[in-house]
């Protein structure tokens, strides 16, 4: 094999090495720029990251702790307000009928007195869709985080199954968080629920 180089390619190595060397006197020509800056100057490039900002948000929270010979599966709702103040709440959860129904009794409870009252009737479709609203009392409002319900499922059947927020961005007939005294939907994210796995203990079978 030929070891030697042709003079094209000799000359494109030394372009692309002297290429490499402007480069590398560039870079250190900016470091010592930002390094010894005048006081009171910023440098030219802007390193800050964006942070994020938080958001309104109903999260559930699935206990995996069952009710002792109850095969009931309680959910609770926190609401994150992120500081502003809320005087309703509307609830929508999606759930599979096979696997789940709301418990006739124990159904749903407002687990907050700032947001103390339940609009009925909890509704609870055929199809797995259970709507309920809660409402704050006269010049009252709630502020900050918190859980604000408990529903409880009797389980029906073992297996793995859905559980979710209805949610949509801009959508009207979904869960929704309203603005004290205005009316407006401020609700921006739905965290929690998904897919889980329900299993009777022996106490229950």
């Amino acid at each position: 094999m030929d070891k030697h180089f042709s003079n094209q390619q000799i000359k494109f190595i030394i372009g692309l090495l002297a290429g490499s060397v402007i480069l590398a006197f560039l870079m250190l020509a900016l470091i010592e720029k930002i390094l010894f800056l005048p006081e009171g100057v910023s440098p030219p490039l802007d390193l800050k990251i964006p942070r994020k900002t938080p958001k309104v948000s109903l999260e559930m929270k699935i206990s995996t702790d069952q009710v002792p010979n109850s095969k009931i599966l309680p959910v609770s709702i926190y609401l994150d307000s992120q500081g502003k103040k809320v005087d309703g709440v509307g609830v929508v959860i999606l759930y599979d009928p096979n696997f789940l129904e709301v418990e006739p009794t124990l159904g749903v409870s407002a687990t907050n007195s700032a947001l103390s009252r339940i609009i009925f009737p909890v509704n609870a479709t055929p199809k797995g869709e259970i709507r309920f609203s809660l409402i704050s009392p006269i010049n009252r409002y709630f502020q900050g985080r918190g859980e604000i319900a408990v529903l409880n499922f009797k389980i029906l059947q073992e297996g793995i199954t859905d559980l979710n927020f209805k949610f949509r961005p801009g959508a009207t007939d979904d869960c929704n968080v309203s603005l004290y005294k205005k009316g407006i939907d401020i609700l921006e994210k739905v965290k929690g629920g998904g897919q889980i796995f329900l299993t009777f203990t022996k106490q229950n079978q």
